[in-house]
């Protein structure tokens, strides 16, 4: 695409132009500087935030993987586990006493009180009535025990999506400092002189943009994976401007257009430069869950 001069020169030269005489009869002052000290402060009010469920959901992580664990390899082993604790119901023996109360009676009526069929009889009320109150409390414990997992569950989860927008912010974070930076640097070249400092220091105003889903058309969505491929391949140099001495550490327009399919080959626009950023960390992101087994 290529550069609206006339513009330009209307909306920015004259800014520029009041930027260097501000220079030239005052004490100059990085732009940057003052927002750095407030950018700096983003970390430490994410951790503050957010470290707290992050740390909360790594606990439940161990919690959950250790009892998960047992569930898939000794299912039977865990409930014989539970089971261990189990304790008569309140109600249990009375219960035990009003049926074999009843089944004496019963015996008495027929003869056969004492007899080793009321024996029997007696003992498969009282097998009966056992099995039964095991089988509530059991379902109770089982009960109780999945409601604790899903609660473990819901406070990992909580953990993982605060580490995620940990993530995102940190992202958003280092992409922020780097426009500063570079705005700041820009700066720096337009307080020196010259065109090539303007030149510049107008670029750094381009760092600002409309990103709202509202002025955009959906194109397509690139494969997260490519786009780390092409990172990993991308060259990374220490370069000049020509006729400049400043050194400066980046991509090629034309490389980055090859490989991403976005810009003219000629500039590198930072709406593409974040978007290949934040390729590239879904990508890494996706690789550590893997290897951390999530």
């Amino acid at each position: 695409m290529a550069m609206d001069w006339k513009n330009w020169a209307t909306a920015g030269g004259a800014g520029m132009l009041g930027a260097g005489l501000g220079a030239m009869f005052g004490d100059y002052k990085n732009p940057a500087d003052a927002a750095m000290g407030d950018m700096d402060k983003i970390p430490g009010q994410i951790d503050k935030y957010l470290q707290p469920y992050i740390n909360q959901g790594n606990e439940q992580y161990g919690k959950l993987n250790d009892q998960y664990g047992q569930l898939m390899n000794d299912p039977g082993g865990r409930l014989n586990q539970i089971g261990q604790g189990y304790h008569q119901s309140p109600g249990f023996q009375f219960a035990l006493q009003q049926a074999l109360q009843g089944a004496g009676h019963a015996a008495a009526a027929g003869g056969m009180a004492g007899s080793p069929q009321h024996e029997q009889q007696n003992m498969g009320i009282a097998t009966g009535l056992a099995d039964q109150d095991y089988n509530q409390w059991l379902g109770n414990a089982l009960g109780m025990y999945k409601t604790g997992l899903e609660g473990g569950q819901n406070i990992y989860n909580t953990g993982a999506r605060a580490g995620m927008s940990a993530g995102e912010d940190m992202a958003s974070y280092f992409a922020n400092r780097a426009k500063l930076n570079y705005e700041g640097q820009n700066a720096e070249n337009q307080h020196e002189g010259g065109m090539w400092g303007n030149l510049i220091g107008a670029g750094a105003t381009a760092a600002a943009f409309f990103s709202s889903a509202k002025l955009k058309d959906y194109d397509s969505t690139p494969s997260t994976k490519e786009i780390l491929d092409n990172v990993r391949e991308l060259s990374l140099d220490r370069w000049k401007y020509k006729g400049i001495d400043q050194k400066f550490l980046g991509a090629y327009a034309e490389e980055f257009t090859d490989r991403f399919g976005v810009g003219d080959g000629k500039t590198i626009n930072m709406v593409d430069a974040i978007g290949v950023l934040l390729g590239a960390i879904k990508e890494l992101d996706k690789k550590i869950a893997i290897l951390e087994g999530k």
